[in-house]
């Protein structure tokens, strides 16, 4: 049977895959979108082959609500597959139902702040008794025994947490997961009929290179007043932070990439979504669908496939399509098989922006913004002409009416946003998010 690796270097952008990456073998596909600016609706497509509006998961919508869509990971688990997955992004975890369908879900340190489950909540007990000294642990052991919670699995989880703690201060945690998932990649015992997904995030802010890399320190000013208000008064020192995380990824992916590949026969490199780095005044992924976050690396290394290079545009879509047929997975999706592109001469390829989440919103009126002008949604299509999308400004591209039928067809997403635990809060604020 066929094994199959997705592994998605989260927020890198084509150019710096174009000038990083050109040692990776296999198909790349130059004309390669995501269908929305950021990581739920972009993995909602991978996993579904729908777009983030139809799933929906969406800002408004930010979970994956896997029980009630065809969920990629179930469908290959009902075909004998075993399901194994590591995320370092907080979005990609327990907490928002990516975990459905995985044999083996493992988080990075990042991910694993979040708790699981009906677990004692130590990081309220942290707060409460930080000053306490060694006395504060025997309090901690009796307060979970006697709470109403999952015992062992929140004693497991304490205990991580203060591992996690000593390993944060001896320097182990030099990156944000990239070589925790190397050592899964290359401790795990893997058989036949296995599914692989890993998400890397050491290109997605904050920008923090292992000191090795590092030519400049992280960067503090955050996307919101960047783009919004004054700006950088050194914008290269933004790029030149982003590309050390950049330069670093591709080293030590070389070495997953080596690993993984030796297991499996079909291995999908790819990105979510790019990153605005001041084009335009724009920084980030939130400010709706420009091609430096939408145009996206794509790469598939599949020695024993015959894959078809392209000009005409492809999408990540295409990455569901192109898994559950090799996997032999009977499902719709609007994706195309990429060994059979031949069959889509004349497509076209969506892209959604979905208004802003009630974190953005919040920490915009705050901050004094008029949040209602980004709150909206955008469309852009991808012809065989280019890339034609819906700005706050106005319009870009030639075919204003291929947008709008595209447009038409995406369904209104009503708000779904549960309340956050402080841990889920905070790892989504290190990663630039709320």
């Amino acid at each position: 049977m066929t094994n199959i690796a997705v592994i998605v270097l989260d927020t890198l952008r084509k150019d710096s895959f174009d000038d990083y990456f050109d040692w990776l073998p296999g198909v790349s596909y130059d004309n390669a979108w995501s269908t929305s600016h950021w990581t739920v609706p972009a993995h909602a497509s991978m996993f579904t082959g729908k777009y983030g509006s139809d799933v929906p998961a969406t800002k408004k919508a930010a979970s994956f609500p896997a029980e009630s869509v065809p969920w990629l990971p179930t469908q290959l688990q009902q075909e004998g597959y075993t399901t194994r997955a590591f995320s370092a992004n907080a979005y990609l975890s327990w907490k928002f139902g990516f975990d459905q369908g995985f044999d083996e879900f493992e988080g990075s340190w990042r991910v694993r702040q979040i708790p699981r489950g009906d677990l004692f909540d130590w990081n309220s007990f942290i707060a409460r008794h930080s000053d306490d000294g060694p006395e504060r642990f025997p309090l901690a052991l009796w307060e979970c025994l006697r709470s109403d919670c999952d015992t062992l699995p929140s004693l497991k989880y304490g205990a991580r947490l203060k591992l996690n703690e000593y390993r944060d201060r001896s320097g182990e945690f030099a990156d944000d997961g990239a070589r925790e998932a190397l050592d899964m990649a290359t401790t795990t015992s893997f058989g036949d009929q296995e599914f692989f997904f890993i998400n890397l995030v050491e290109p997605h802010w904050p920008y923090s290179a292992p000191e090795e890399y590092r030519r400049v320190e992280a960067p503090g000013l955050r996307w919101l007043d960047a783009t919004l208000g004054d700006g950088y008064d050194d914008p290269d020192w933004i790029r030149t932070a982003y590309e050390d995380e950049v330069r670093y990824l591709s080293d030590l992916y070389q070495d997953l990439f080596e690993a993984v590949k030796s297991s499996f026969d079909v291995v999908v490199t790819c990105a979510d979504h790019g990153e605005s780095l001041g084009e335009d005044g724009v920084w980030q992924h939130w400010y709706g669908i420009p091609p430096e976050v939408t145009n996206v690396p794509l790469s598939v290394y599949a020695p024993d496939e015959t894959l078809e290079s392209t000009n005409s545009p492809v999408s990540l879509l295409d990455v569901h399509r192109t898994v559950s047929e090799i996997a032999g997975v009977s499902t719709e999706s609007h994706g195309a098989d990429l060994r059979r592109l031949s069959e889509t001469d004349g497509r076209t390829v969506g892209v959604e922006y979905h208004g802003l989440s009630s974190q953005h919103i919040e920490g915009m009126e705050q901050r004094g913004y008029d949040a209602e002008r980004y709150d909206r949604p955008l469309y852009g299509v991808v012809t065989e002409s280019g890339y034609h999308y819906e700005t706050f400004d106005g319009f870009v591209g030639d075919d204003r009416d291929v947008v709008d039928e595209f447009a038409a067809d995406r369904d209104a997403v009503e708000a779904r946003e549960g309340e956050l635990d402080a841990e889920t809060r905070q790892q989504l604020e290190d990663l630039g998010y709320a």
